[in-house]
């Protein structure tokens, strides 16, 4: 996923797609609950604005076992979002 969001990154900065201050990525395997659930992202984005990367951290315990082995990058990646 980490690719993916890199990749996705590349394209809209350079630029072949027209000229963007910014994008959504959502992963493949999330799907939205919520009715207006865009229009929430779009609250955030006014709300925390200026900001490189926004979206929510895995908070869930299944990593609880082994945490101290996870790797800084791992630790900070963006849940299913970016």
């Amino acid at each position: 996923p980490n690719r993916q969001f890199e990749a996705a990154f590349r394209v809209i900065q350079s630029g072949e797609w027209g000229q963007y201050d910014g994008f959504y990525l959502m992963e493949g395997d999330s799907v939205p609950v919520k009715n207006y659930w865009l229009d929430v992202i779009l609250g955030e984005i006014n709300e925390y604005r200026p900001f490189a990367v926004l979206g929510a951290q895995y908070d869930g315990d299944k990593w609880d076992a082994f945490y101290e082995q996870i790797p800084i990058s791992l630790l900070h990646h963006t849940n299913g979002n970016g």
